[in-house]
């Protein structure tokens, strides 16, 4: 059905660079996006677009919901032609209710809310042009671009710079994920009107249950990623043997997936692999149960929450066990983790996945749990300021809606 431009008795909000399917954490973002919408306009009609659109199709979603083509080749194709055509005659622009809109239709909405998580950072050079043609399509058009909550910078590489420079200026807001994000976006020229510091808006995305702390049993949750997997070749070997021996030392441990593609043995957003080389490799691992294959991000927080403590590479993992005040141990690869572990006071818990060792990273998670109780009581305690500020980006999304 097609709408002609004019007024609107609800917005149309499109969310890009996440998903429904496949790394749960974009799950969380899209589906937290959708809730904050829902709540502040009941009948808003939310536009997800996907770079996996045929699997997304199938998920369930609430009504009024849709999800489009952002794949790298829709884009090129559709989105940067388009939307030159759209910018030479706006006329060509409508707007449209139901599934895969093209870019004449989607440059209608009200607001587009990116959630890329990462974006312009030094060493990922080959995802700028996700990075950049996602989001200038909508810019030239007018169209009011929001980035949600992302670890962003640093900008020392000159091809990020440039990058950069074509697209964060121009947005009407940036949220850094931390301070050392925010670090970096004051650094580049952003100032506090255009950039806050904004946790991540998963922290909003809440299981119905918890458990409390000390009700769950003595099961440690192992959390692993591909991605780290393919920085470092000793990556399930190390894991192997940090999970034996918190067998040895009378923990039950639970690999829980948090990116999945069923069917799939390929590595990208798809932790499966990797969850069963670390249980193929231990001693214990016949013992290890394998969960996640087939949950939602709700689902799977609430398997984090019945954990008494968390080894992590995976950034929603780790967001998973503070927003169930469980204690966390990562292992990861940028800024973005320890700027937000900052939030608790847990920076210490945190590994680069370059200088993991199994015996260090063993000592860690058992210290971790010989302070379960204070550890968990004092996440508890910070929760609602890190709340707070998630909330309020989305409040800063929606004064400008009006």
């Amino acid at each position: 059905m097609w709408y002609t431009l004019g007024p609107m008795a609800a917005p149309h909000v499109a969310i890009v660079a996440g998903t429904l399917t496949g790394n749960r954490g974009a799950e969380a973002m899209v589906s937290t996006c959708i809730e904050q919408v829902r709540k502040r306009y009941p009948d808003a009609v939310v536009h997800v677009l996907s770079y996996y659109p045929e699997d997304d199709a199938r998920e369930p979603v609430p009504p009024n919901v849709f999800v489009h083509s952002a794949t790298p080749l829709r884009i090129v194709t559709n989105w940067v032609p388009g939307a030159l055509l759209a910018r030479v005659v706006p006329g060509l622009r409508r707007r449209l209710k139901g599934p895969g809109a093209g870019i004449l239709s989607l440059l209608s909405v009200d607001a587009l809310l990116d959630v890329a998580g990462v974006a312009f950072v030094d060493g990922r050079e080959k995802f700028l042009p996700f990075n950049v043609l996602t989001l200038l399509p909508f810019m030239i058009n007018g169209v009011k671009v929001y980035k949600l909550a992302q670890a962003v910078g640093p900008f020392t590489s000159a091809t990020n710079r440039i990058a950069a420079r074509l697209v964060l200026p121009y947005l009407r807001f940036v949220g850094a994920r931390g301070a050392v994000t925010e670090r970096h976006l004051r650094d580049f020229g952003l100032d506090a009107q255009r950039c806050t510091l904004s946790p991540d808006i998963t922290f909003l995305h809440d299981p119905e249950e918890s458990t409390p702390y000390e009700a769950r049993p003595k099961r440690v949750g192992i959390i692993p990623s591909s991605l780290v997997r393919g920085k470092n070749p000793e990556y399930a070997t190390l894991l192997a043997r940090v999970a034996d021996g918190l067998v040895d030392n009378g923990y039950q441990v639970v690999m829980i997936v948090h990116s999945y593609r069923s069917g799939s043995d390929k590595p990208r957003n798809n932790d499966l692999p990797v969850a069963r080389e670390v249980a193929r490799l231990a001693r214990h691992g016949s013992s290890f149960e394998i969960v996640g294959e087939g949950l939602n991000s709700l689902q799977i927080k609430a398997e984090v929450g019945r954990c008494r403590a968390v080894l992590t590479s995976r950034f929603h993992g780790m967001v998973a066990a503070l927003g169930t005040s469980t204690p966390v141990v990562v292992v990861g690869w940028s800024h973005k983790y320890r700027e937000v572990l900052d939030m608790f006071g847990l920076a210490e818990s945190c590994f680069d996945y370059r200088e993991m060792k199994a015996d260090a990273l063993l000592q860690q998670t058992l210290a971790t749990l010989a302070r379960g109780v204070e550890i968990s009581a004092g996440i508890a305690r910070d929760l609602p300021k890190v709340k707070e500020l998630a909330r309020a980006q989305f409040e800063r999304v929606f004064s400008e809606l009006g």
